[in-house]
């Protein structure tokens, strides 16, 4: 009978350590992979995920119309260095996610995006080239060089002071209002006014 037993409890036991190294992964057309440890604990935090396994539920994340993950005054272990599998959130209108440690941003999924805050992060590349819904647009204090904002066609308002923009092509972005581009590397700037 104690043979038995053991033989229950070590079986038990192999079950449940398999289980906790083991990343279970399940179907990716229900699933969407959030690597970023930080992004998905602020995930659980805001109710659009349940349990820190690495990965949304891809219904959750198309429900979402604002994310809000400003990282002001967070701790450096608590900051976001990836929002890969934002392009999940496929009716996202509004994202700040300032204050973190981000260097890549590539929302092009994100084509319901009207609002992007993303500044005081360490940005090297923005990738915005299907957002033609953009209005707002604040990515200051960055590490840009340069970005492609000519297929932004509703932009109004853009801060991209405080990087390292060497050019900036603002022609094809015909009702833009508000332009800071203060403490960049520019050295000529072509504006059309009409």
């Amino acid at each position: 009978m104690n043979y038995l037993r053991f033989l229950a409890a070590f079986f038990i036991l192999s079950v449940c350590f398999s289980c906790k190294t083991k990343e279970v992964v399940l179907d990716p057309t229900l699933y969407v992979k959030i690597p970023d440890v930080n992004f998905e604990k602020e995930l659980i935090v805001r109710g659009i995920d349940s349990f820190q396994d690495g990965q949304i539920l891809r219904h959750n994340a198309e429900k979402v119309t604002v994310l809000s993950l400003i990282g002001w005054g967070w701790s450096e272990n608590r900051k976001i260095k990836s929002l890969s599998g934002i392009e999940a959130f496929k009716n996202l209108t509004f994202l700040n996610c300032s204050y973190h440690l981000l260097s890549v941003l590539d929302l092009r999924n994100n084509i319901n995006l009207r609002e992007l805050y993303c500044s005081n992060n360490q940005l090297i590349s923005v990738n915005l080239s299907k957002n033609k819904n953009l209005v707002y647009f604040y990515c200051e204090s960055n590490r840009l060089t340069n970005f492609d904002i000519t297929k932004n066609i509703s932009l109004v308002y853009l801060n991209c002071s405080d990087n390292q923009l060497t050019s900036l092509d603002v022609t094809k972005n015909k009702i833009l209002v508000i332009l800071g581009c203060s403490h960049d590397k520019l050295i000529n700037l072509d504006i059309v006014i009409i």
